[in-house]
């Protein structure tokens, strides 16, 4: 068995002399694997999430920047995995159920991020570190194939890059919005309906974000 193992290797080895782009995709999907870039990426995001939700008790608000530095890295870890399906797949990787839910996930924290950094209102880190932990456990414990499989022929042109993660984009925008306007509802019922200054940040909040995702989302339409 040890001999016809080590001529098997020997022969495919071989044989992928001549085709050193698959050995190197085979490579990276090894690393993709064992890094596990998703795992740690959720992990971050939920940590943010609770950093954040930390900073709105009075005494707290230095968890604020800490929730960012968490933030940024739960993102880096987010499009580092993308980056590794589409070294590894050859195409872009958002053409699958699975790889959407991922799409959206990173495109709604990277977006959340910067609205973050330019805001500084708390929500937006919040609402945007939760929901990619949230979709990223989805993606996960989800029944869908994570396999990165080639392209139907439907989707085998080249505006898929541009057109789908566009769409996309706007459903995370969307999927902010979602929570922001759960937390505004759960405000307004504690305020009984008094407009305060938090009320008043979270309904800009989500306003902005809704006229982005609307944006994205006219702009999509029209690419494809």
């Amino acid at each position: 068995f040890n001999t016809s193992a080590e001529i098997f290797v020997e022969t495919q080895q071989q044989l992928l002399a001549d085709y050193p782009d698959v050995t190197y995709r085979a490579g990276i999907e090894v690393t993709y694997n064992r890094f596990q870039p998703f795992f740690w990426a959720r992990l971050a995001l939920l940590l943010a999430a609770a950093l954040f939700a930390l900073a709105y008790r009075k005494g707290f608000e230095k968890y604020r920047a800490h929730g960012m530095y968490a933030m940024i890295a739960g993102f880096l870890l987010f499009a580092s995995g993308m980056y590794l399906r589409w070294i590894i797949g050859g195409r872009a990787p958002w053409s699958n159920m699975y790889e959407s839910l991922l799409a959206i996930g990173a495109t709604l924290v990277l977006i959340s991020a910067i609205y973050e950094l330019i805001k500084r209102d708390k929500i937006f880190g919040l609402a945007g570190s939760l929901m990619g932990g949230v979709i990223l456990w989805l993606a996960h414990y989800a029944s869908l194939d994570r396999g990165i499989n080639p392209l139907v022929p439907a989707l085998q042109s080249y505006w898929l890059i541009y057109h789908v993660i566009i769409i996309l984009a706007s459903y995370g925008c969307f999927a902010v919005a979602m929570v922001i306007g759960h937390f505004l509802l759960v405000q307004a019922v504690k305020s009984k309906g008094e407009m305060t200054p938090q009320l008043a940040t979270m309904s800009k909040a989500n306003l902005h974000v809704m006229q982005v995702g609307s944006l994205l989302l006219i702009f999509g339409i029209l690419l494809g």
